[in-house]
Parts: C-alpha cells; sequence; structure tokens
C-alpha cells in the first residue's frame, strides 16, 4: 500500500503536468494515427505522455502494479483481477477530441486502494484545467490558468433543493442516443452541457453539472481518476441496477453502461 505525502502528491502534479505539456507539442499538427485493436486511435502524444509518467510512478515505489492504457495495448499488464492497490493511467483521453482538434482531452492518473479509486488528478493541457483529490476526504481541488500562477480552489459540487431543475453533462456522439433520452425523460433539465473525455466528471465534482448518464463503451482507466475526485465531493458512479461501478472486474477492462451524480443529487433521487 502507498501512503501519500505532500512529496508523493507533487511529483503526481508535476508529471501530469509534463505529460500535458507533451501532448501540447503534438495538439493542432499533423500527427501520426494508429488503430489499435479495439479501433480506437492512438497517437505520438499518448505514447510520449505515458512513457513520463510511468517513469516517475514507478521511482515512486517499483513494487505496485500499473495498469496504463497504451502498455495494456501493447500486452503489457498484470494479473488484473487478483490485484488490490494499483495505478490506473489514461496518458490521453479523448484521442478523437485531441486529433479533431477539440480542447477536451486529458491526462488521467489514478491510485487504487482495495479496487476502489483513491487519489485522482485529471488534467485538460490546452484548457489549463486541472482537478485532484482523494475519495476519502470531503473535498477536492480545481486549478485553473497557467501553472506557475495559479492556486487551488476547493470543490464541493453542487447544492440542489429539491424542485431545482438539474444540469445534465453528456458527450457530443451521445446526445441524440435513444437510451439516454429515455433515460433522462424522468428528469427536469434545465441545461446540457456538452464535454469530451473525464471533464464530464469533474463537471460533476466542481458544481457545474450534476448528472452524467453513459451509454456508451468506457474502459476503466478512462473513468477512475475523475471518480476519485467525484467521491471527494460526495458523488459516485453506478452502474444502471444502482450498484457502485466496481473495478478489476475482468480481463478486458470495460465497464458496464452506468449513472454518474452529484451528491446533491444522489441525497434527492433516495
Amino acid at each position: 500500500m502507498l501512503e501519500f505525502t505532500d512529496e508523493i502528491v507533487d511529483r503526481l502534479i508535476d508529471v501530469t503536468y509534463r505529460a500535458g505539456a507533451i501532448t501540447l507539442k503534438y495538439f493542432r499538427e499533423d500527427v501520426a494515427i494508429q488503430i489499435k485493436d479495439n479501433d480506437s486511435p492512438v497517437t505520438k502524444a499518448d505514447q510520449q505522455a505515458e512513457a513520463a509518467i510511468l517513469e516517475v510512478i514507478r521511482d515512486i515505489h517499483p513494487d505496485i502494479p500499473i495498469v496504463a492504457e497504451e502498455e495494456v495495448s501493447a500486452g503489457r499488464y498484470p494479473d488484473y483481477q487478483s490485484l488490490n492497490d494499483f495505478w490506473l493511467i489514461d496518458p490521453l483521453d479523448g484521442t478523437k477530441e485531441f486529433i479533431n482538434d477539440r480542447k477536451d482531452y486529458t491526462v488521467n492518473i489514478a491510485y487504487m486502494r482495495n479496487k476502489e479509486p483513491y487519489f485522482g488528478v485529471v488534467f485538460a493541457p490546452a484548457r489549463d484545467l486541472m482537478f485532484y483529490g482523494f475519495s476519502d476526504h470531503e473535498h477536492a481541488f480545481m486549478v485553473e490558468g497557467k501553472r506557475d500562477e495559479a492556486k487551488p480552489v476547493k470543490i464541493m459540487g453542487r447544492s440542489l433543493n429539491p424542485n431545482d431543475p438539474i444540469n445534465l453533462v453528456t458527450s457530443l456522439s451521445q446526445a441524440e442516443k435513444e437510451d439516454f433520452q429515455a433515460y433522462i425523460a424522468d428528469y427536469d433539465v434545465a441545461e446540457m452541457k456538452k464535454y469530451g473525455s473525464s471533464l464530464k466528471f469533474c463537471a460533476i465534482a466542481a458544481g457545474y453539472a450534476d448528472l452524467y448518464p453513459r451509454f456508451k463503451p468506457t474502459s476503466e482507466w478512462d473513468t477512475a481518476a475523475a471518480h476519485a475526485i467525484m467521491r471527494a465531493t460526495g458523488g459516485d458512479i453506478f452502474t444502471i441496477d444502482g450498484k457502485p461501478l466496481q473495478y478489476a472486474k475482468r480481463g478486458d477492462f470495460l465497464n458496464p453502461y452506468f449513472i454518474a451524480k452529484s451528491k446533491s443529487l444522489i441525497e434527492r433521487d433516495r
């Protein structure tokens, strides 16, 4: 088990910024795109950002297993279902946003304790926007602006009164899907925001949104870091049948469809 110190948190935040800087070298440039076996795209930005992250976290504690998206694609990963404490790394979540010159892609580092999201850091390099937090704390932080100028601001989600309409967040590709529209029909929706990548979860943690239903495939490294941040603000992610989203479930790393909710919406929907 890794015991987090201020120094370790600083190193993780630092390497997240550095990985983000690597991706920015390729952002809005002509970059070669490969298609992986699961039909998802990958670029040099993904690969180089992941290499930078892995070097640091292996130095922090060389014996803790790592599940990283590009290493998994190359067939290098531990016996996943036997893991308890491990890292989950997505060096560039939202590669489609990245290659289409959209700013919503993120760098994601999660530390899992007893198969649960414990610490997460999410950085959107093209937006100079970072989130981080521990799931067992009562708050997380947002850092907006240039690294040397910005200061962490505590985030705690959004408060809802019983009859308040909700703010919804979703992806560009999901908004018109029938199962998505059928699910949200039960809610009074004031506003629907559209983001790419793990920023959708962070929008809930920061109080910009209350609900994110997901009816398209995701992998565990897509959700873990932001899941820890959401839990730090009292929010959570549930499967369609209402059970908490679990990790180290099976060898293909896939999540079932899920519903992410803010703390206030969880309490109101009970």
